[in-house]
Formats: structure tokens, sequence, C-alpha cells
């Protein structure tokens, strides 16, 4: 037995000889990946999620006109909007700005930006704009160059709109708040 004691001790530390010399500190490269496997079943449908909120109301319902009037002079223009029918000014809000320069200025203008102010009045296809004179109310001509732009802004009425007071009071913002409001370009 003391034999077999002294070869499973020989062979036991032989074996832990040529473990310890085997191993290298230093990894060898990676091989080449396999071959993906086959793809699994579809799981099932999950059921159906909450509704979200509602977004934001957008501006489906809002027109906007821009004209170049920056050759206009006289007392009065009228600017041919074709969209601009009966009922759009019956039952719709219409805004008016005129540019001056960098500023826009919401009609009617009364003469807080220029020698003269500027009345606003509309018939069907038509938005027409007075120049008055500050001093005495009578027509002011304006010559070429004193306005660059005309913008005229619908905003549709639908079922939900049926009044005009049903919107903000446009005529206390700024020319950028109703645009941001409305969704529109400056």
């Amino acid at each position: 037995m003391k034999t077999t004691h002294s070869k499973l001790k020989y062979y036991l530390i032989a074996s832990m000889a040529i473990l310890a010399l085997s191993c290298s500190v230093e990894e060898g490269e990676d091989g080449v990946d396999g071959m993906d496997g086959a793809p699994g079943i579809q799981g099932e449908q999950g059921p159906p999620g909450q509704d979200g909120e509602d977004g934001a109301d957008g501006n489906a319902n809002v027109n906007s006109y821009t004209f170049d009037i920056s050759s206009v002079s006289g007392v009065t223009y009228g600017q041919n909007i074709p969209e601009l029918t009966q009922s759009v000014i019956d039952d719709d809000v219409v805004l008016g700005y005129v540019k001056r320069n960098i500023n826009w200025h919401q009609l009617p203008a009364i003469g807080h930006f220029l020698p003269f102010s500027i009345s606003a009045d509309m018939t069907p296809g038509f938005y027409i704009i007075d120049f008055v004179d500050l001093t005495d109310g009578s027509d002011f001509a304006i010559t070429a160059g004193e306005l660059d732009l005309l913008k005229v802004v619908v905003i549709e009425s639908n079922s939900n709109t049926t009044s005009k007071n049903t919107h903000p009071d446009f005529s206390k913002m700024t020319y950028f708040e109703v645009m941001d409001y409305l969704g529109l370009d400056y």
C-alpha cells in the first residue's frame, strides 16, 4: 500500500507541475464568431396601451396672406384677396398687420409709429387700408416706401368656435405673440 501511496503522490505532484507550467499569462486572439442561430418564434401580441393625451390644436383653420406694399402711395389702398368672402367677414376672425422697416403693427394703427394713422376695412374680395392725418383726421397721402408689407390672417370659425370671442384678445397681443400662438411664420 505504501507503493500505491507513493505512486499516487508522484502522479499528483506531476499533474500539478504540468498544470502550473502549462498556463500562460497571455490570452490568445478571439476566434471567429460562429453563425447566428435561427430566430425564435414570434411572441404573442401584448394588450393595447392606454390612449395618449390629445396634442395641441394646430393651425389647419388659419390662413395667412402677405403682400408687398412698398410701392403703394396715395390715401387709400385696396388689396385684392378673393378668399375674403362675406361669410369670412361675418363669421371668422380677420387680423391685419403692416410692416415698416423691422416693426410689425396691428391694424387699425393709431399714429404711434408714423406721422399718420391707418384704418382698415373689408368688403368681399378686398382688404382696404386708409391713411389718416393725425392732426385733423383728414386723408393723408403716403409715398412709396413708407410701408413694406401687409399681412392678413384669417382664423376660420368651426363648430367649436361659433363666436369671435372664443379666441384670446389678439388686440392685446404683439404681432409675434399672435404668430406664435397661431403657429405661423413671422
